[in-house]
């Protein structure tokens, strides 16, 4: 699995399921997948939902859907993809690591990048839960957005570092050993999924690989300026070009409107289409693979 950049022809096109235990079984989609050569596999998270939902109303407005609260969860269900496919991507989209220990989950994900052959991403998130938030750590709701950041970069230094040390506000490493590392040499891509916003960029340029897109769309009149305002901001924190990932989190459409928005993330140096399928019935989701299938072949 190459990781895609700027200029390379290699549009990586990959689903964003919501599985649960009333979706598609999770081993028919993959097999379908791989035998179909979808590129990538991404999953979201929730570890639970607390009922007040008044605490942290549904972002989407309205009445929050099913399948929020019957999520599986992603790693493990990763581990599972792994030994079932050989070629596509496996990863999150997004994994709330604000929700863990990022020791014990830092060696969970190279564990399975390890047994995958480095085909791990993750895609990384704050959450829209608060109350999620608070039950899984003592800091403050205002925090959220540090934490996250502390266990990440706590993460990548297991990841990337034989003796690995860490200290932040909330989270701490005494210097330590720690195996398996990820099968590429800096890491697993870990890109931030937010809206394209200054504090987004700055967050993504200082302590993230790339940027998941959210609050916008490949073919927004707009995108491109985002994508230069995120380049400046980057190049302004030293950090190599080269070395930016993007991910376009985009909805099923028909396989001309798909090959359309494909060439436009080639012509923008945008290296991952992510579309969002859902709970989608099994019918409708064979359609959408076979519809990739078709876009990948020309």
């Amino acid at each position: 699995m190459s990781t895609p950049h700027p200029g390379v022809d290699d549009v990586i096109i990959g689903l964003h399921p919501a599985v649960t235990d009333t979706t598609m079984p999770v081993r028919d989609l993959l097999i379908a997948a791989e035998d179909r050569k979808i590129g990538g596999f991404y999953l979201p998270e929730h570890t639970h939902l607390p009922l007040d939902l008044n605490r942290s109303p549904y972002p989407g407005g309205g009445t929050m859907p099913d399948r929020y609260k019957r999520l599986v969860d992603p790693y493990t269900t990763l581990a599972y993809a792994a030994a079932l496919t050989t070629e596509m991507e496996l990863g999150t989209c997004v994994g709330l690591i604000g929700n863990h220990d990022p020791i014990a989950l830092a060696k969970a994900l190279a564990t399975v990048d390890m047994l995958s052959g480095g085909r791990m991403f993750l895609g990384v998130g704050f959450g829209w839960n608060n109350a999620e938030f608070v039950a899984h750590n003592s800091a403050n709701i205002t925090d959220k957005a540090d934490v996250t950041r502390e266990k990440l970069e706590l993460m990548q230094r297991l990841w990337t570092e034989d003796e690995a040390s860490y200290r932040g506000r909330f989270v701490a490493l005494e210097p330590s050993w720690s195996w398996p590392k990820p099968v590429r040499q800096q890491g697993i891509p870990s890109l931030l999924g937010a809206p394209p916003t200054q504090r987004t960029f700055d967050r993504v340029s200082t302590w993230a690989d790339g940027w998941l897109t959210m609050g916008t769309t490949l073919a927004a009149e707009d995108f491109p300026a985002h994508l230069t305002s995120l380049r400046i901001t980057w190049a302004q924190r030293g950090r190599n070009p080269d070395d930016l990932q993007i991910a376009a989190i985009e909805a099923p459409t028909g396989q001309d409107e798909l090959a359309r928005l494909r060439d436009i993330a080639r012509a923008l140096g945008v290296g991952r289409l992510i579309l969002h399928v859902e709970d989608m019935p099994a019918n409708l989701l064979f359609d959408t693979m076979d519809t990739i299938a078709a876009v990948q072949r020309n």
